[in-house]
């Protein structure tokens, strides 16, 4: 009877064990950054040369964050299918919003009419600024604050169906100067569109 009762009591404590370790391991959940989102994010025409080592560089450079970030990530016909938990899809976000950070503060940096504002779900972002900003600044910045929101949309929502709204204003008229879908459309930034925001 002893022995019985012994019997019983390890089996019930394995199987608590077993609960216990199966609580313990994360889910997780599969979530493809699209061959649109690449082509966009690295500027490279699809298929090309250019296009694969660059998918592979980010492919890289997302493993090297290590296992608190992503369990794996893979490339599958030019799309890009990063393996992750819960946990760690929202330490890649804070990643992310750290890197776009970096590249949008020099223009906020740069006067102090400057602004950048986004929406929570990541799927608008509105700049005021001027003319007078470096060209090369302003397009890290749009760059990074686009492709940025389009990464946390897509990880959020687990869709490749991703859309972010720009809009840029003249920060002393208030004008819109630039409004577009990406991907769908392309912003163009010019003299003339400038110039057309401080007309009357």
């Amino acid at each position: 009877m002893k022995k019985f009762l012994t019997a019983i009591l390890l089996s019930c404590a394995m199987v608590l064990c077993s609960c216990q370790s199966a609580k313990n391991v994360e889910e997780t959940r599969k979530i493809t950054l699209p061959v649109s989102y690449m082509v966009f994010s690295t500027g490279k025409a699809e298929n090309s040369d250019e296009y694969l080592e660059s998918v592979e560089e980010t492919v890289e450079v997302i493993k090297a964050l290590g296992p608190e970030y992503i369990t794996d990530v893979t490339v599958l016909d030019g799309s890009l299918v990063l393996e992750v938990t819960e946990k760690q899809r929202d330490k890649l976000i804070e990643w992310n919003n750290e890197k776009m950070a970096e590249w949008v503060d020099p223009l906020l940096k740069a006067d102090p009419l400057y602004s950048f504002t986004g929406s929570e779900d990541y799927t608008e972002a509105t700049f005021y600024y001027d003319e007078k900003c470096s060209v090369i600044v302003a397009l890290k910045a749009i760059g990074a604050a686009s492709g940025g929101y389009a990464f946390n949309n897509i990880l959020i929502n687990n869709t490749t169906d991703w859309n972010v709204h720009l809009r840029i204003y003249n920060c002393h008229t208030n004008r819109i100067v630039v409004d577009v879908n990406i991907p769908e459309e392309q912003a163009v930034l010019n003299d003339e569109v400038w110039a057309a925001s401080y007309e009357e």
